[in-house]
């Protein structure tokens, strides 16, 4: 699995490094694709390889981790540099190709395929933007002649920890060839990546996928890294010139959790939700994956809620006493 462009991870401020889901919505816009104006380019030359760090003009928080820098590759999770193994880290990816510098397939010596960002404030808010111009694809077959796909993408990140995604112009004709879904990008913010002792991965937290028509996205929450490998996520077609994806944070739980009481939960759910804690629980809110409150209730006195009326899907619950978080746990509704 390739989830590209940037890979947050070197340099972190580790203050908050708790496990917290943070949960996002999804806007999506039409609006006019514009390159950065008074942009800074990065000297890379000719590239095939990125590996860049940035610092952030604000603290930029995901996951439960306050970063002070990102890192910028073309290589996706592969291209990241971690602390260590076991260290968890985010990860947002505009598009899940390999991508490359188009004079690399015409054996030019200048780019063709710059890469920049620029630091502002606009209305109170602080962003950083990086910006991919006419990036072309490894896996492109210039056997016949000269490199004919290309695209141009900006990824933004918002000192309210939103990130956005707008993508411009492009031409792709092979997309089997270039995207693990076979039809179109994958793309997304996985909040925490784990690195295991084999060398694979694992989601600590959920991955958040927008996937089928890119018009009108639906957005899956995923902690198995082998489906979304397996390309089952992921748009079905070509995303349209000008369309905007911008995720904004709606909750975020578990970053002040109670370290001595714990929580179990009959799970999956049928008829009903059944806990048992080692402690005291004065309140239960349960959020579905479109960060909508379903439940929030006092449960101090009870451990069973009726569950019958709950739409199939995943669930997030939140258990808490005295306004501090005990646990957050998924759920799934049967």
């Amino acid at each position: 699995m390739k989830l590209n462009l940037l890979t947050l991870g070197l340099a972190l401020t580790l203050s908050s490094m708790l496990s917290a889901q943070q949960l996002y919505n999804v806007q999506t816009t039409q609006e006019n694709y514009t390159e950065l104006s008074g942009a800074t380019v990065l000297n890379l030359g000719v590239w095939d390889v990125i590996e860049h760090g940035l610092e952030l003009p604000f603290p930029f928080e995901i996951g439960g981790i306050t970063l002070d820098s990102i890192f910028l590759t073309n290589q996706g999770l592969q291209g990241t540099l971690s602390p260590s193994v076991g260290i968890g880290f985010p990860s947002i990816g505009a598009i899940d190709a390999e991508i490359v510098d188009r004079a690399e397939h015409s054996g030019l010596s200048t780019t063709l395929s710059p890469i920049s960002y620029k630091n502002y404030s606009m209305n109170g808010m602080q962003y950083l933007t990086v910006q991919y111009k006419n990036i072309g694809f490894s896996q492109e077959d210039v056997s016949s002649g000269a490199s004919v796909d290309y695209m141009n993408y900006q990824v933004t990140l918002g000192s309210d920890h939103s990130v956005a995604f707008h993508y411009g112009e492009s031409n792709i004709s092979t997309p089997e060839d270039y995207f693990v879904n076979s039809m179109g990008v994958l793309m997304g913010i996985v909040p925490k990546v784990i690195l295991s002792n084999t060398g694979g991965i694992i989601f600590n937290l959920s991955a958040h996928i927008l996937s089928e028509d890119p018009s009108s996205p639906t957005l899956v929450l995923e902690t198995d890294p082998a489906i979304i490998a397996n390309g089952n996520t992921g748009f079905n077609s070509d995303i349209i010139s000008g369309t905007k994806y911008t995720f904004k944070v709606i909750s975020t739980v578990g970053l002040n959790d109670i370290s001595n009481q714990t929580v179990s939960i009959l799970n999956p759910i049928v008829d009903q939700i059944s806990f048992t804690s080692n402690g005291i629980i004065s309140n239960l809110k349960m959020v579905n994956c479109l960060g909508q409150t379903i439940i929030n209730m006092d449960v101090t006195n009870q451990n069973t809620i009726d569950a019958s009326s709950l739409t199939s899907g995943v669930y997030f619950m939140q258990f808490t006493h005295e306004g501090q978080t005990i646990s957050t746990q998924k759920v799934i509704k049967l």
